[in-house]
């Protein structure tokens, strides 16, 4: 699990892919890949509100690169000390669907990455957790 990391007084969160939680579905006109996520809270005094997980999803090349497939963000509720168990979707084309088939070597392999996590406070802004992911 990685680790997104909150000023004090809430702390850190983990989050991480569940095995067996990836499924390419068929949409109209296009597919949609559905990732299962699982985020643990801290057990922090703060919580209850919400939070705010924004997510990019990109496919690694074989030279180091790697290409942006799409982004998707979910709304959570900030319980202390609780696990959620999140469902992303990313919208793929056909034609992005078709270049990962040709372009995998052995299986196929994505990357998520989670660019921002916010926590919604009394009406007012976010504020912006640093993601430490590794």
């Amino acid at each position: 699990m990685d680790e997104l990391r909150f000023d004090a007084p809430i702390g850190s969160l983990a989050i991480g892919h569940r095995d067996n939680g990836l499924m390419i579905l068929k949409d109209l006109g296009a597919h949609g890949l559905r990732l299962q996520l699982e985020v643990k809270t801290p057990a922090a005094a703060e919580a209850g509100r919400v939070l705010i997980l924004e997510t990019a999803l990109y496919a690694p090349y074989g030279d180091g690169h790697r290409g942006r497939l799409g982004a998707a963000a979910v709304t959570l509720a900030f319980r202390p000390d609780c696990v959620e168990r999140p469902h992303l979707h990313y919208s793929l084309t056909s034609a992005q669907l078709r270049a990962l088939e040709e372009h995998r070597l052995g299986d196929l392999r994505l990357e998520v990455t989670a660019q921002r996590a916010t926590r919604a406070r009394h009406g007012m802004g976010l504020t912006p957790a640093a993601a430490i992911l590794g």
